[in-house]
């Protein structure tokens, strides 16, 4: 079984490659998901949960993950988001090593550290430096998120 491994992988990975890959691109879609981005960010940095849950799929399914929380669905994000935003809450994204890349048709990812400046109320902000991955989908004529995941990124 072992002799076939490899060129099962092989066969698969090419298969799936195809199959993700071989679509028609959607012209300007790496362009108009960077501008939501850049407005979702503005949403956040002004705390305003309407903007930001504009942002998001309205969908039991959203998913946001940040180290060993998880908020599933799009209220339960937006109630995490409210929690935050009590604070000091801002996001400076790390503009030259964004990186948008559609992942399939109407689907685009988008990679960026940012740093997060969050603090509770009344207490002293701190900055720390984070991972983000977005993966944006096209519903109806807008970009919106359909989940985010967020990991510390080691500086050094």
């Amino acid at each position: 079984m072992r002799r076939f491994a490899l060129p099962l992988f092989a066969l698969l990975a090419i298969t799936l490659g195809t199959f993700m890959f071989n679509y028609p691109a959607e012209a300007g879609s790496v362009e108009e998901v960077t501008a939501r981005f850049d407005s979702y960010i503005t949403a956040q940095n002004d705390h305003d949960l309407k903007a930001v849950e504009a942002h998001l799929v309205k969908s039991e399914k959203f998913l946001w993950l940040r180290g060993n929380v998880m908020s599933l669905g799009t209220e339960a994000a937006i109630a995490a988001f409210g929690e935050v935003h009590k604070g000091t809450w801002k996001m400076t994204p790390v503009r030259g090593d964004l990186k948008a890349v559609e992942v399939a048709s109407g689907v685009v990812q988008v990679v960026v550290p940012i740093v997060v400046t969050a603090g509770a109320k009344g207490a002293a902000a701190q900055d720390s430096l984070v991972l983000v991955t977005q993966v944006y989908v096209k519903s109806g004529n807008a970009w919106r998120i359909a989940s985010i995941v967020t990991s510390p990124m080691i500086t050094g």
